[in-house]
């Protein structure tokens, strides 16, 4: 069994989340939300229509990213009862996953391995960006399900997997292409950066890294059938 886990936090549902949520059932068997503190009718909405099970967090991903992380997690295992032969997967409420097909077929294949994805962010409709810590990278966003995981003690920053997963054998090739959407719009653009600023996370970011949201970066064309398979939303 695969289970994603995904927490979802204020606005999230006037953006993209029924769309990302609908996406991810279509390659995990069941998806948990967890819930940050002070999230709307909407968001619950959604998660109800999509989620196999939710929960409520104590502290946002914004105050404390590992302890909000850390609860997501048990929570999760507390839901699903997993063993150690299923998977958890980490998903934001703003990324989708292209190949549902073929993130299914490599695990059947290649079980017992963490998992990556080639994660582009999208620029605009057209585009996605291809600089610096923005650019195409692959992340691991799978790994084998662990009794006892946490994330390091980390206010931001923490990491999208339990520290474990370094110890876990990769497979070396993307299992899919994936897309966040996360500055996509001008909207997305300004949430990014406001949330830059009110979280005080310009101590963990560089200022270049922050700053290259209000200018136009290094863009490739984001095309149908090329390297990414574009979906409407």
């Amino acid at each position: 069994m695969i289970y994603a886990v995904m927490i979802v936090g204020r606005g999230e549902a006037e953006r993209y989340l029924g769309f990302t949520l609908e996406r991810a059932t279509r390659w995990a068997d069941k998806v948990h939300v967890a819930l940050e503190p002070e999230v709307g009718a909407n968001e619950r909405a959604l998660t109800a229509q999509w989620a196999d099970s939710v929960s409520e967090l104590k502290f946002s991903a914004s105050s404390n990213d590992a302890m909000a992380k850390d609860q997501a997690w048990l929570d999760a295992t507390h839901a699903f009862r997993p063993t150690e032969e299923d998977y958890f997967a980490v998903i934001k409420p703003t990324e989708t996953v292209q190949d549902p097909t073929a993130v299914r077929a490599t695990i059947k294949e290649f079980p017992g391995q963490a998992y990556q994805f080639k994660l582009y962010h999208l620029w605009d409709e057209d585009h996605v960006r291809v600089d610096g810590d923005w650019g195409p990278k692959l992340e691991t966003f799978i790994v084998p399900w662990v009794l006892g995981a946490s994330y390091p003690d980390q206010r931001m920053r923490a990491g999208r997997l339990p520290t474990y997963h370094f110890n876990v054998p990769v497979r070396g090739l993307s299992v899919s292409d994936a897309l966040d959407y996360d500055m996509m719009l001008f909207e997305d653009k300004l949430k990014k950066w406001e949330w830059f600023q009110m979280s005080g996370a310009s101590g963990f970011y560089s200022f270049d890294h922050i700053n290259s949201i209000r200018r136009t970066p290094e863009l490739h064309t984001w095309k149908k059938g090329g390297v990414l398979a574009k979906t409407a939303i």
